[in-house]
């Protein structure tokens, strides 16, 4: 599993690092059409967090618990554990992390349990940013819930009609209604202190009021703002519960992102995923935007979660891919010259032989452009300089999505595609031991 730097070899080449080397990706039956993105609901909202699933993963993948440490050389996220030791010896107040990625972070189900963990351990200081509004019926946001009246609508990145613009989040919220609102309300009794919202300025829009616990902020005036999006940041009470806002006349009012901290040392853990999302639908983003926002973050590592879309497709271009890869990963550099970046590759994943066939007696072959997805990223690692987390390997290799999703309880849902919470929750525990095992060894080789 985890952290590569390198191309596979006929022996993974020690590039492979914390992590034993993954058999050999099965191949897909051979198919003329091209596949589509995969698109689900996200997780039920009722489903709770259960505590240290990795007991579960360790029954079925020898070793998963056990975090894997090579010995210490330069690495990728040397960075990132710098700003992590700075935060544990009180030089430093803040450490921002920003996941971005498909529907494995849309759901904010694996970002949530890494948060808890990491806020556990380093302190905990908010939410961070988050994508605007409520996209999906079931949108889901751990400790937090959204309301929205009035008329929205929603557009997304990977939706070649969308006029946009996209930035980060790869969603807009957008209206022309007078008095629509969007709220978040934080069921974490220690409430926030500080509070942001990205606008888009466009002409002849629309004016807005922000509020926080029914007390009004500020009204903005989309069409006199300047640049690709305007980030409102205020101070607020400390302990504030609601943030609100509101359209105040009928022109078009455009939602980039949202959130809230706390004004106390920790970890802040960003979560912006799109169902349905890759690398390449990236391509759509407003890269002035996107850029202004994460600089606005000053993120000390920045975690890219794509690959299961683009190894569903048939027709995947491997240059076009490797293109779309750097790119993305220029820019996060771009914009957070002093981030780490941590590129986790697609989990194993399968898709039936036959459509027509229900029920888990089917044939589920894993389609062979996962491996291919999973090649280019880990060949890429060392000239884009990121670390690259190998998902498929830590959950098992060659098969091991039909093990989860057959396990009891199951880790993984009928899909073969997307996890169940236990499932997440064990991946993201699977990783927080690997970086914090790292860690730990780069503390100690100061």
């Amino acid at each position: 599993m985890i952290f590569a730097r390198g191309r596979l070899g006929p022996a993974c080449l020690a590039f492979l690092m914390l992590a034993s080397c993954a058999a050999q990706q099965p191949a897909a039956p051979p198919s003329t059409a091209a596949a589509p993105s995969v698109s689900v609901p996200l997780p039920p909202a009722d489903e709770s967090f259960a505590p240290l699933a990795t007991d579960l993963m360790a029954a079925m993948v020898p070793g998963a618990a056990r975090p894997r440490v090579i010995p210490r050389n330069t690495s990728n996220l040397d960075p990132f554990f710098a700003d992590l030791a700075s935060l544990e010896t009180g030089v430093r107040r803040r450490v921002n992390i920003v996941q971005i990625g498909d529907s494995h972070t849309a759901g904010d189900v694996m970002s949530a349990r890494l948060r808890e963990l990491l806020q556990q351990r380093f302190g905990s200081a908010g939410r961070g940013w988050m994508p605007p509004g409520k996209p999906y019926p079931t949108v889901r946001h751990a400790g937090l819930s959204i309301q929205e009246t009035g008329r929205w609508a929603y557009e997304f990145s990977l939706n070649q009609r969308s006029s946009g613009p996209f930035s980060l989040a790869g969603i807009a919220a957008k209206t022309g209604a007078a008095g629509a609102s969007l709220a978040l309300d934080t069921n974490d009794e220690r409430g926030f202190d500080e509070i942001f919202v990205a606008l888009r300025p466009q002409p002849n829009g629309g004016r807005v009021r922000i509020s926080v616990d029914g007390r009004d902020l500020a009204t903005l005036d989309t069409a006199t703002l300047r640049g690709p999006v305007q980030i409102f940041r205020r101070e607020v009470p400390s302990g504030s519960r609601s943030l609100r806002v509101t359209t105040l006349d009928r022109k078009p009012v455009t939602l980039l992102g949202w959130g809230t901290e706390r004004a106390m040392r920790g970890v802040v853990y960003d979560s912006l995923g799109v169902v349905g999302a890759s690398y390449l639908t990236t391509l759509r983003w407003d890269e002035a935007a996107a850029a202004a926002e994460l600089a606005s973050r000053e993120p000390s590592l920045v975690i890219l979660v794509f690959g299961t879309n683009e190894g569903f497709r048939n027709d995947l271009d491997g240059a076009s891919y490797t293109e779309a890869l750097a790119q993305r990963v220029r820019a996060v550099h771009a914009a957070a010259p002093n981030a780490s970046v941590l590129v986790v590759g697609p989990p194993d994943a399968a898709r039936k032989a036959d459509p027509r066939c229900q029920g888990l007696a089917c044939n589920w072959a894993t389609p062979a452009n996962i491996g291919v997805v999973r090649d280019i990223q880990i060949a890429n690692a060392p000239k884009l300089g990121y670390e690259f987390w190998d998902w498929w390997g830590s959950m098992g290799g060659a098969d091991s999505m039909r093990r989860w999703v057959r396990a009891n309880p199951p880790l993984a849902r009928a899909d073969h595609v997307h996890f169940t919470t236990l499932g997440y929750s064990a991946v993201a525990e699977r990783l927080y031991e690997d970086l914090m095992a790292n860690y730990d060894a780069w503390n100690r080789a100061r």
